[in-house]
């Protein structure tokens, strides 16, 4: 399994590049990206606080294993990668 994962440099929340077996991938696929948490004060109202990956473990869409050429744990490995990859934390760079 060929995996390409690359972030943008001033916005690591999203990727730039996503490919698996040499084929544009999708992280919605995957899971999806969230700040779980609740400003405190006006001034966090703007900025993430626990920006994160959550990702959708044993849980492909139909027929995307096919798509994408890869085994179960193969997606639930991709889903650990985004989940390393994606985790930010707090971050305030799209003020």
């Amino acid at each position: 399994m060929d995996i390409r994962i690359e972030t943008f440099a001033h916005l690591p929340c999203e990727v730039n590049v996503f490919t698996i077996n040499g084929k544009k991938a999708y992280v919605d696929d995957f899971g999806y990206s969230e700040d779980s948490s609740i400003p405190v004060n006006v001034d966090d109202a703007y900025v993430c606080q626990n920006r994160r990956f959550i990702p959708y473990y044993d849980r492909p869409i139909d027929g995307m294993l096919d798509e994408y050429n890869i085994t179960l744990d193969e997606y639930n490995q991709i889903c650990d990668m985004l989940e390393d990859k994606l985790y930010i934390g707090r971050c305030g760079l799209c003020l």
